[in-house]
């Protein structure tokens, strides 16, 4: 159920994301964004903090792509992210990259049952009657997105997964990712 609600979580956030880089990911570009994220987590777990992190990872990976995108104009940060060879625009597209990949990985062989739990949960929103019906048509729109989106993730390039592989235990520790 806690992966079922990871998987709910990271899938709403990366809804939000606008593919910007369509060329795969590489070794180079993940590894960078490692170091970037290692040298700005008193940053980031600032910003958690303040919009109120509940250290769930599917939420995490949300606040990632918020913060990625938000970091424009801090000097400090454009910095960082200029030593490891990225600006605002490649290292938003490509903090997305690394995330969707990553959890693809995460989710491996249960994506399958995890992707038949969303596809049930859907089918029990439209069944129920105890909600109203204005409620139960955005939970079934929502829920909608969501799977689209998983299969979005389910399907991320296994080139992508393959670069983003030698590094899942750094990103699990930046994910603060716990089985």
């Amino acid at each position: 159920m806690k992966l079922l609600s990871f998987c709910v979580v990271a899938v709403a956030a990366s809804m939000m994301w606008t593919p910007v880089w369509s060329a795969g990911l590489t070794g180079a570009q993940v590894k960078g964004f490692v170091h970037v994220m290692q040298e700005l987590k008193p940053l980031f777990d600032k910003y958690a903090d303040e919009i109120g992190d509940d250290g769930d990872a599917m939420s995490t990976a949300h606040i990632v792509r918020d913060w990625a995108g938000g970091l424009q104009g801090q000097t400090e940060a454009e910095g960082v992210l200029r030593r490891y060879s990225f600006d605002s625009t490649s290292w938003s597209a490509v903090s997305q990259q690394v995330t969707e990949a990553y959890m693809a990985l995460k989710f491996g062989k249960d994506g399958q049952d995890i992707s038949a739990q969303l596809q049930d949960a859907l089918r029990a929103i439209e069944d129920s009657s105890d909600f109203p019906a204005e409620d139960k048509e955005q939970m079934v729109a929502r829920m909608k997105q969501s799977i689209e989106e998983f299969e979005r993730i389910r399907n991320v390039p296994q080139a992508d997964q393959d670069a983003v592989q030698p590094y899942l235990t750094n990103l699990d520790t930046i994910f603060d990712w716990q089985e």
